[in-house]
């Protein structure tokens, strides 16, 4: 069971890396029913993204936009796909 600061964060974010699209909108759908899948735009990052997907994924952060990570693994961000997005976006905010 998610916690509510959590589903408040899905609430509040329309952007999401994400590993399996199929999964996550389940994920969503389950733990906030009332989240509309329509507006959810989902950014595919798994070991079969290229550099220059993952290069312009990082566009809607550039413009201001928060961005989820939903990770299909256990540590999110450190053994997934989602750590070489993170190291991306912490060099693009230092450079």
């Amino acid at each position: 069971m998610l916690s509510n600061e959590i589903k408040s964060i899905i609430e509040k974010l329309d952007y999401f890396f994400v590993e399996n699209e199929k999964e996550t909108r389940r994920f969503i759908k389950k733990s906030l029913p009332i989240k509309k899948q329509s507006i959810l735009k989902l950014y595919h990052l798994n070991k079969h993204t290229s550099a220059d997907e993952m290069a312009s994924y990082i566009d809607p952060c550039l413009k201001e936009n928060d961005m989820g990570l939903i990770s299909d693994a256990g540590c999110p961000g450190i053994a997934d796909p989602g750590g070489v997005i993170l190291q991306k976006a912490k060099t693009l905010k230092s450079g």
